[in-house]
């Protein structure tokens, strides 16, 4: 069970920008942000809401960037993810991206990529701008079901990462993801394969991850559908949307709950705003009221009554 930490003995006090301070915190501490530079993909998987998302497609404001990097280095905030719904690396400012972030001591500047783009010139090119570690959504081991999900080939985006690995210096770290969905459960010899495919190199992390329901994506993909009585996603990343708009969590990839807007205020005012903070409560505890995206939309059954 999380704690609730009083603020000021519950009285309330005020931020830089005008915000009252929570009489608790649910959340004591602000997560990695997620900054979504694009929404722009090259890819539609039906299990991912870019090919539904209702917002613009486009980059994010420079202005807008500089000021979200500016309180994280102020702030201690850390700016952890360069993506959202989006494909990093179609954003040819990727790496002045993360030169601006790695220099204002603002956070790692890493992303997660489908890795189609992964060309050798690009991983050169974002090594030189301080790139230590990438997440590679694979997703899938199986050409079949990669063309089914993800489309594309394969066998080419498995020799963009091969030949990454043979660039990268040794202490460059390298997550690589396959899903557990209703077309494939990934077994023992799955991890041989994925062993076999990438090497066993201490500097390669396989994550074995479960889809899960994106409230606007096209499909549900779950092998098992079914509704959580609790929920502590909103407390893993921080995600920012290219318009500024801060999302209740990475799943809201289309923002249909937005918590804040980073063009008006700071990360502090959004992430512990009192009427935020008690929202995080109920999510994670299953009680009235949460918002409706969670239970209608999401992973969360039909809250019990409770405080408000």
């Amino acid at each position: 069970m999380l704690d609730i930490v009083n603020v000021g003995h519950g009285q309330a006090g005020i931020s830089s920008t005008g915000y009252a301070t929570p009489s608790f915190v649910f959340y004591p501490k602000v997560p990695p942000i997620s900054l979504e530079l694009t929404n722009r993909c090259n890819l539609k998987c039906p299990y991912c809401a870019n090919g539904t998302l209702t917002r613009d497609a486009g980059y994010i404001e420079w202005s807008l960037l500089e000021k979200i990097i500016d309180d994280a280095s102020r702030n201690g905030h850390s700016i952890d993810w360069l993506h959202g719904t989006g494909e990093p690396l179609l954003w040819k400012r990727l790496e002045e991206v993360m030169r601006l972030i790695i220099s204002s001591r603002a956070g790692v500047a890493s992303f997660a990529t489908n890795a189609t783009l992964l060309h050798p010139h690009r991983v050169e090119s974002l090594l030189d701008a301080g790139l230590s570690q990438i997440y590679v959504s694979l997703d899938s081991l199986s050409q079949k079901v990669y063309k089914e999900t993800r489309g594309g080939k394969l066998s080419k985006v498995i020799k963009n990462v091969q030949t990454m690995l043979t660039m990268t210096p040794k202490d460059f770290k390298v997550t690589i993801a396959l899903m557990n969905h209703k077309l494939q459960r990934l077994t023992p010899a799955d991890v041989v394969l994925f062993r076999e495919t990438f090497g066993d190199d201490p500097r390669i992390a396989l994550n074995i991850v479960e889809t899960g329901i994106m409230p606007s994506a096209r499909q549900d993909y779950r092998f098992h559908p079914g509704r959580n009585d609790t929920c502590a996603t909103p407390s893993e990343y921080f995600f920012i949307a290219l318009d500024g708009r801060v999302a209740l969590c990475c799943s809201d990839q289309d923002v249909m709950h937005a918590i804040g807007d980073m063009k008006h205020e700071t990360v502090s005012d959004v992430w512990f705003r009192d009427e935020n903070q008690r929202m995080f409560r109920n999510i994670a505890l299953g009680r009235r009221p949460c918002p409706e995206i969670c239970t209608k939309h999401c992973h969360l059954k039909e809250p019990g009554t409770g405080p408000v």
